[in-house]
């Protein structure tokens, strides 16, 4: 009999891999992330939800339960976790995360307060309820210094510190990214930025690939990506060790894990980990390098099949892949009127995927987190070199027309 999944919530990418499957899909997500073009795709059925208790929408599933069982629970972002597990529990089918683990993910401050306790990092790391404290910390901060929401998302709010004095500049600016207290400080970690995505089983993990990632150093915003990484087999092994040890002192159990490290002088030191597929295609990239499809083993552990032995014993990039992103630093006042070559750009044969950020008529605004990026570049080529340039030189191709609105000026 066909296997029927409840998909909850309206990240996008991994669906086409549960069509690949042939599933039955019963979409449940907010009303707000509907498009018209996904009721022409082959979902059994649809749910909008808004303005609603979790328990309504339990209720709701229940029913739908009730009438015809579920075989597995899918969700592809850890912001609708909570309401996953709240499901699973009403249900009794399962779901690869606890409430525990989806909080510790989430939390992360606690997140190095279970890793320094287990004796696998030492990073200096203080979380502020207020100013007061907020001061304090800083005072007895090492320098150089990071400052960052306490559950903050597309790397906005994020500052380095030098010096003490830019303390109240970077509390600014994380205010005026919608943030506010509590507030982490953190140790500034030196090296280069890798994602690990890992697979886990009954507590075993399985790292799939290690990708190398591109920030903007002044706004931490992810300029790009590419797989595999740019790194010596001893490098790899130990980033593969650190993590296997992260996710085992995590007690990560089951499912997909995301966590970006910093390969310092001293070793990898994780910056955060995630209980899902990393995001900006990253999965597609792994695919496209190693043919592994993280999506199609998660949602077929997610109804029951055993994914470890559908491994490789060694995982090869038979190829690289990569993405770049378009971005644009400007004033309030410019507004994106079109971007132009995109077909071009899209008839290259290494190009993958060309996808636009930005809508026509959107304020594009000076350059602060991901949100304010404006397209997407996925490039395949034979290394990792290769690839980048690959990415970099089709984004490279697109153009920005703008238009500038002249300023208010107030009397």
């Amino acid at each position: 009999m066909m296997k029927r999944v409840l998909l909850i919530g309206a990240c996008r990418p991994g669906h086409k891999a549960l069509f690949e499957l042939g599933y039955e899909i019963v979409w449940l997500m907010k009303k707000s992330s509907a498009f018209a073009v996904d009721l022409t795709l082959p979902y059994q059925s649809i749910y909008y939800y808004s303005d609603m208790s979790t328990q309504n929408i339990v209720d709701i599933v229940v029913a739908l339960h009730n009438c015809r069982a579920f075989d597995g629970i899918c969700t592809y972002h850890d912001d609708i976790q909570h309401l996953a597990i709240a499901i699973s529990e009403a249900i009794d089918v399962q779901y690869g995360v606890d409430s525990r683990l989806a909080e510790l993910a989430h939390d992360k401050y606690q997140t190095r307060q279970v890793l320094q306790a287990a004796n696998i990092e030492q990073v200096e790391c203080h979380l502020a309820q207020d100013e007061k404290s907020f001061d304090r910390y800083i005072n007895q901060m090492t320098f150089p210094a990071i400052v960052k929401p306490y559950a903050g998302t597309g790397s906005s709010g994020i500052s380095i510190l030098y010096y003490p004095h830019q303390a109240a500049e970077a509390l600014t600016r994380l205010k005026a990214c919608g943030d506010d207290f509590p507030v982490l400080i953190e140790g500034y970690l030196q090296g280069r930025e890798f994602s690990v995505e890992a697979i886990s089983e009954n507590g075993q993990h399985r790292i799939v690939a290690v990708t190398e990632k591109f920030i903007d150093h002044k706004t931490f915003v992810e300029m790009g990506h590419v797989v595999p990484a740019r790194i010596t087999d001893s490098e790899h092994q130990s980033i593969d060790d650190y993590v296997s040890r992260v996710l085992t002192a995590l007690e990560v159990i089951q499912g997909l894990t995301h966590t970006e490290v910093i390969l310092t002088a001293k070793g990898p030191q994780i910056i955060e980990t995630h209980t899902r597929a990393g995001g900006d295609r990253i999965t597609d990239l792994v695919k496209f390098s190693t043919h592994v499809d993280l999506y199609q083993l998660y949602a077929k552990q997610a109804t029951g099949t055993k994914i470890m032995p559908l491994l490789p014993d060694t995982i090869v990039a038979e190829q690289a892949s990569a993405v770049w992103f378009l971005c644009a630093n400007l004033d309030d006042n410019a507004s994106l009127q079109s971007i132009e070559n995109v077909e071009e750009v899209r008839g290259i044969k290494y190009v993958r995927e060309v996808k636009l950020m930005k809508e026509p008529g959107s304020r594009m605004g000076s350059f602060k987190d991901s949100f304010s990026r404006a397209a997407m570049i996925v490039a395949v080529g034979r290394d990792s070199d290769e690839a980048l340039a690959n990415a970099q030189r089709a984004a490279a191709m697109l153009t920005l027309k703008l238009t500038w609105s002249q300023p208010v000026i107030e009397h």
